[in-house]
């Protein structure tokens, strides 16, 4: 990634997030991280964190070659999931100045 996007470099150079699939919204960004090829620190933490790797690994699959959960099924029903959520506005709701905590 440093050699792609060297400090002072070319700031419009896009870089793939997602080895071997750029193109397609598949399974291979979790196959990337149980692999050790996750572009970005924060998404490879994912599967060395103990809270998500399971996440990953299910869909990823444990090992090479067995079908993990579908995400191409799992994440559509997801969407319509969050859907739901009533998004609070105004004084109801608060941006948070750090994610994790309340203001």
């Amino acid at each position: 990634m440093q050699s792609l996007c060297p400090q002072n470099g070319d700031s419009s150079k896009r870089i793939p997030l997602d080895k071997g699939s750029e193109n397609k919204f598949d399974v291979s960004y979790f196959k990337n991280l149980r692999d050790g090829n996750g572009v970005l620190e924060s998404d490879q933490r994912l599967w060395s964190d103990s809270n998500t790797k399971s996440i990953v690994q299910n869909y990823a699959g444990t090992i090479r070659g067995l079908l993990g959960l579908r995400f191409d099924y799992e994440f559509p029903k997801s969407m319509v999931k969050m859907g739901e959520i009533g998004v609070k506005t105004g004084s109801q709701g608060e941006i948070r100045k750090i994610c994790s905590q309340f203001n």
